[in-house]
């Protein structure tokens, strides 16, 4: 998380890429650490089943609603429509987030790290 909290900074994403980060709240990113933990179960090689079944657990737990794309909220319930949403937000999240945008700033942070120090591939 403090990665990508520095990578925030170098880059601005509350201005250019708000998606990741989206408003600050007592001065945290909420939407950026939910970010934040879908690619930590990617980077650990979860199945995407496993972080649908996850999602499903976690909104059943904590009582958090279902968003809806037409901007409307329901309290998780149970029900195919729901559990269909969340895992539709989980291959979003997978796509959108984790495959584009994450990966294309990994990449510009990785260029710029090896040409500031002077290196051609990252040492082990």
């Amino acid at each position: 998380m403090a990665f990508l909290e520095k990578l925030n900074e170098i880059f601005n994403w509350e201005k250019y890429a708000r998606a990741l980060v989206g408003g600050e709240k007592n001065g945290e990113h909420p939407v950026l650490k939910k970010n934040a933990v879908a690619l930590s179960k990617w980077f650990k090689g979860m199945t995407i089943q496993q972080m649908i079944k996850d999602s499903i657990a976690y909104k059943k737990l904590s009582g958090q609603k279902v968003y809806f794309s037409n901007h409307t909220t329901e309290t998780y319930d149970g029900s195919a429509r729901h559990n269909n949403q969340i895992a539709a937000d989980v291959l979003n999240d997978i796509n959108d987030v984790i495959l584009f945008s994450f990966a294309n700033y990994f990449m510009a942070f990785s260029f710029a790290y090896k040409a500031y120090f002077d290196e051609e591939s990252f040492s082990k």
